[in-house]
């Protein structure tokens, strides 16, 4: 059986300042030795494509965004003149939505009435991207996420896949 290539094993000093790892307790000897390990394969084994991922410039939350519009703009003008896929994700979580979870308990009920709890949008027109940011082709607009998750990579599609996996 081959090594594993990806680990490599050292001798446990036990003092912190070189990496070692002192036994807490004499009846709880630490390891002898101490493995550091990498990924098996190396980023260059894999062919990489660059993306923008446009993350909730949207009109719910135009008052907030709007100030980073001009810099993004650039940005999206130049990966569409090079050909570069562009993914749009909008915050779509609305209150009362069925949607309940942890982050609804950290940021709580209040501030819904008066639309100042930062973690809903209000209206389904809330989720439009700002025009000057706005997908403009079929192709574009196939790219577009109403994302229900913080996490843009937990956002599936009806059929159960995931929708940014590489």
């Amino acid at each position: 059986q081959l090594p594993q290539a990806n680990v490599q094993y050292a001798p446990n000093t036990g003092d912190l300042s070189t990496g070692g790892i002192p036994a807490p307790e004499a009846s709880h000897p630490a390891p002898r030795t101490l493995a550091k390990y990498r990924a098996y394969w190396q980023l260059l084994d894999h062919p990489r494509n660059v993306a923008m991922l446009l993350m909730d410039m949207q009109a719910g939350y135009a008052r907030d965004v709007d100030f980073a519009a001009p810099g993004a703009r650039r940005v999206l003008r130049s990966f569409r003149s090079l050909g570069l896929p562009v993914v749009w994700t909008n915050w779509a979580r609305l209150p009362n939505d069925g949607n309940y979870g942890a982050l609804d308990r950290f940021w709580g009920p209040t501030g819904v009435a008066n639309r100042e709890n930062g973690f809903y949008v209000y209206s389904e027109r809330d989720t439009d991207t700002l025009p000057a940011l706005a997908p403009r082709t079929e192709l574009e607009l196939s790219r577009t996420i109403a994302s229900l998750h913080q996490s843009k990579f937990a956002d599936l599609y009806d059929n159960g896949t995931e929708i940014l996996y590489p």
